[in-house]
């Protein structure tokens, strides 16, 4: 049988030993500093309903792993990436994650209404010691 990822499932509500997995997996990922486990780690401990799930999680880095490849590959071909603007961006978690690889790069997060999960995600990145200056939301 196929084995999918439960939209509903949070990281929170993984069992210790996955939880690692997923942490495993984003220091790997990444290596700016501070560590993306280092990160969402933080939006465990902060207070709020929000929840962070692991579905969107994966998607959200698999997609910014494809984006910054190819806003680097532009670069080497001399195209001058100032700004990146991700519309409709719900959560706003794939524009944190660009603007967390791309530094230097402004990042404008753009939808109707910014969600509880925004503003515990740019709080989670200012814990770990990394605020997201170069990332912006707008209604």
């Amino acid at each position: 049988t196929a084995r999918v990822l439960d939209p509903k499932v949070s990281v929170l509500d993984l069992e210790p030993r996955l939880r690692a997995r997923i942490w495993a997996y984003l220091r790997q990922l990444n290596p700016h500093a501070p560590s993306l486990a280092k990160v969402f780690g933080q939006v465990d401990v902060l207070p709020g309903s929000h929840r962070l799930r692991v579905k969107e999680l994966f998607e959200s880095c698999e997609v910014v792993v494809c984006l910054v490849r190819w806003i680097s590959e532009l670069r080497r071909n001399g195209v001058k990436i100032r700004r990146v603007v991700d519309a409709a961006c719900g959560h706003g978690l794939v524009g944190m994650l660009l603007a967390h690889c791309l530094v230097g790069t402004e990042v404008v997060g753009v939808d109707l209404q910014a969600r509880e999960l925004t503003g515990v995600l740019e709080e989670a990145w200012r814990r770990a010691g990394r605020p997201l200056d170069n990332f912006k939301f707008r209604k």
